[in-house]
């Protein structure tokens, strides 16, 4: 009888095994069940930050076919890697519509790829921008009534199709100048992503916080974590008490998990990014979730900080900056040594 039981529970044991090895198999030899979702950490990061070079190198981007729709401007830019080609996704707003146009893009050169129109008015303005991974996140506002926007987040392979639709859609709507979304960015924290949007001249951030799943799964959701708001910061520890209307933001990650925040501006035909510091901590009373620890400027020529600015997060650990303009199609790229 012993051995009958025996043979019984190895049957039983060998049954749950066949099921079992194909599983492993699939989650440790196949391809990612989802994108990347996150960009790579930067080691020394304010370092990294202080090294890029003021000056750019001018890229104009060749082969625009079409009217590039008017009524607005260029919001903001990154580069973003789509079946191994790398280019640069710039956002942009019209008189009836939001954009978003594509340039396959070498650091060397630009050539246009395809302009794919987002939402219709009164969402026509698409704002600034971030690459994460393999996805993009960007605002897009009513900026005339300034009560609504959504926040998208987009996977970029989906970049390349006509009639782009989110993975994540973030409905916004509140009081005046209060739930618009002009500048977004967004990093993944120790397993969770954060997403920091920016209301009308940066004057508040909403920080969202993630259940913590893959962004391109169906269950990841995001809730509003806090309101940052500028007229209430505790500004003892900056190292001065400018905070300006924002026009893009990015939210970067060091090798030790520790957050960061920039800030793009042009005052007074000065282009400038401010570097924060930013403590999720929920410990952390909201008036000092941000302290200001850096700024520099740097030398646009045929670009503008007011137009579109931002990081881009090398694998290698450089930290490097893209601009645009607000018509005309050319990038500036600064340049880390």
């Amino acid at each position: 009888m012993r051995i009958k039981g025996l043979q019984r529970g190895n049957a039983v044991l060998f049954n749950i095994l066949v099921f079992l090895v194909p599983c492993l198999e699939q989650d440790t030899f196949s391809e990612p069940l989802f994108p990347l979702d996150h960009n790579p950490p930067i080691r020394d990061l304010v370092s990294r930050f202080q090294a890029i070079s003021p000056s750019p190198r001018k890229i104009p981007i060749t082969g625009v076919k079409g009217t590039i729709p008017g009524g607005g401007h260029f919001q903001g830019i990154q580069e973003v890697q789509i079946k191994g080609k790398q280019y640069a996704a710039i956002t942009g707003s019209s008189s009836d519509h939001s954009f978003l146009l594509l340039s396959e893009f070498t650091g060397h050169q630009a050539r246009f790829t395809s302009i794919l129109t987002l939402l219709p008015k009164p969402f026509k303005h698409a704002g600034g921008v971030q690459a994460v991974g393999d996805y993009l996140v960007f605002g897009i506002e009513d900026n005339s009534g300034k009560k609504a926007s959504r926040v998208w987040i987009v996977e970029t392979s989906h970049l390349l199709e006509a009639g782009i639709r989110p993975v994540i859609e973030i409905q916004r709507r509140g009081p005046y100048k209060r739930s618009t979304a002009g500048a977004v960015g967004m990093a993944k924290v120790r397993g969770r992503h954060y997403l920091v949007v920016a209301s009308w001249d940066s004057e508040t951030l909403d920080i969202y916080e993630s259940n913590g799943r893959p962004l391109g799964d169906a269950s990841c959701q995001f809730q509003l974590f806090e309101t940052w708001e500028s007229s209430r910061a505790d500004k003892a520890g900056w190292i001065d008490p400018g905070y300006e209307s924002y026009q893009n933001i990015n939210v970067l990650v060091d090798m030790d998990e520790r957050v960061f925040l920039a800030g793009f501006v042009e005052v007074d035909r000065t282009h400038r990014a401010d570097l924060f510091s930013l403590d999720l901590d929920k410990r952390t009373h909201a008036s000092r979730r941000l302290q200001k620890i850096t700024s520099r400027v740097f030398q646009c020529d045929a670009t503008t900080f007011r137009a579109g600015a931002g990081f881009v997060c090398r694998e290698e650990g450089k930290l490097e900056l893209l601009s645009i303009s607000h018509h005309a199609p050319a990038i500036e790229l600064f340049e880390a040594p």
